[in-house]
């Protein structure tokens, strides 16, 4: 459907927000969606004016197969002023991803599309499988406020990135903020709140360590008063990898491959192969295109081999990563001695990036070399970046050494 007739309210109601970039993506969470959930489903998928009349064909065509729904809408058609004002505040803040703007607005925009005869809704990041039937889900409460997700502590298993926001006092504590990919509304209540994304940017432009966009803005609002969904809700596939390791089974889950925590390259990870069993079912799978990539990423991954092994010979190696898991990965695959040094950055539930920071900068960088041990790499070398240190030179990315999944070859969960 392309409107918003023929809506039924007995359907399970869920939100997608995409644009041409992340489609593919997309099309693999909903596939895997419909492939466990008995039940009717209504998928209101809002993009942007990227997405062409053929990709919405073969979404349909797609749905057909199961007898499912799915609704488009583009926003900024409905109502063009609302979004001209928020992309004026959004100047205001320096976030740097103007391609990714209006689909982070829809996410906090919803409301003021659906239909009112919906009550009830599951929004869903493109970046997801949904293991289990979506029913399990949508029979969890939403609490008194209306809004219910899984706290971030607990869908990362206590592998949390430090948060500005809470840094500075205006979400709680940790185990308060939540991941903003997955969550569940009661319509009529989420529709008190038509402001959020306009208040959201001025809290934004107000409070420049708030850098994660809708995903603070959401805090803010909610952090005090959402009821906390079980982590089965949104498991992050690469708290799950340190926990329990890659080859462990998925159970009954919607998994969150949130950083792009796909590697097309891996042998045994049973997380890729679950994301790549649902998106070869979608119509945008083409195995020849897709060779062609694997082809390139492991061109790509030699390179990186080879500019590993150069930048740590003849250097002293300290990793950083998590004692409780790391050193035993070392040990066994003889890496680890009582030459090399080891930084813990795992607190209880965040990461101390600062720690890192610290013993870099009190140990030197002219005889060491720093191996990053961490599914947040790319996060990391962020802040070290900040600091001066240089990726290549100061530092490396340790998960090279386990053939793990790395921003060099993950991440191309969007352009498969």
């Amino acid at each position: 459907m392309y409107g918003k007739n023929n809506l039924q309210t007995d359907f399970i109601h869920v939100v997608y927000v995409s644009s041409s970039q992340f489609m593919k993506a997309t099309a693999a969470s909903i596939v895997s969606l419909f492939d466990n959930t008995n039940s009717k489903v209504c998928i209101h998928l809002l993009h942007d004016k990227s997405t062409t009349f053929d990709c919405k064909r073969k979404l349909l065509e797609m749905a057909s197969k199961y007898s499912q729904q799915i609704i488009f809408y583009n926003p900024s058609e409905y109502t063009p002023d609302v979004y001209t004002e928020l992309h004026k505040l959004s100047k205001k803040i320096s976030w740097g991803r103007e391609d990714l703007l209006d689909i982070n607005f829809f996410r906090m925009t919803f409301m003021q599309v659906l239909p009112t005869s919906v009550k009830k809704a599951i929004f869903m990041d493109s970046d997801t499988i949904i293991n289990m039937d979506i029913r399990k889900m949508w029979e969890q409460p939403v609490g008194e406020n209306g809004f219910a997700a899984v706290s971030e502590v607990e869908a990362t298993f206590n592998h949390m990135l430090p948060k500005g926001i809470v840094e500075i006092g205006l979400v709680k504590s940790n185990e308060d903020y939540f991941c903003d990919g997955i969550f569940m509304v009661d319509m009529d209540k989420h529709r008190q709140h038509m402001n959020l994304a306009a208040d959201g940017l001025k809290m934004l432009a107000e409070n420049p360590k708030c850098d994660l966009f809708s995903q603070d803005i959401h805090n803010y609002y909610f952090s005090d008063k959402y009821y906390k969904l079980p982590v089965w809700c949104d498991t992050f596939t690469d708290g799950v990898r340190l926990v329990e390791g890659s080859t462990a089974e998925p159970k009954e889950a919607i998994y969150h491959y949130a950083g792009r925590a796909v590697n097309i390259t891996s042998i045994n990870d049973k997380f890729d192969e679950l994301f790549f069993k649902y998106y070869c079912m979608t119509p945008f799978f083409d195995g020849s295109q897709f060779l062609r990539i694997v082809k390139d990423t492991l061109m790509v991954k030699n390179q990186i081999d080879l500019q590993f092994m150069k930048s740590i010979r003849g250097r002293k190696l300290a990793i950083a990563g998590n004692k409780d898991v790391d050193v035993k990965r070392l040990v066994d695959a003889k890496i680890f001695s009582e030459e090399v040094q080891f930084i813990n950055i795992y607190d209880e539930n965040t990461i101390n990036i600062g720690r890192l920071i610290e013993f870099m900068k009190s140990n030197g960088v002219t005889d060491n070399i720093y191996i990053i041990l961490s599914s947040n790499y790319d996060i990391i070398s962020k802040h070290l970046n900040n600091q001066g240190f240089r990726e290549w030179k100061d530092f490396v990315d340790g998960n090279i050494m386990f053939n793990a999944p790395m921003p060099y070859t993950r991440g191309r969960i969007y352009n498969i």
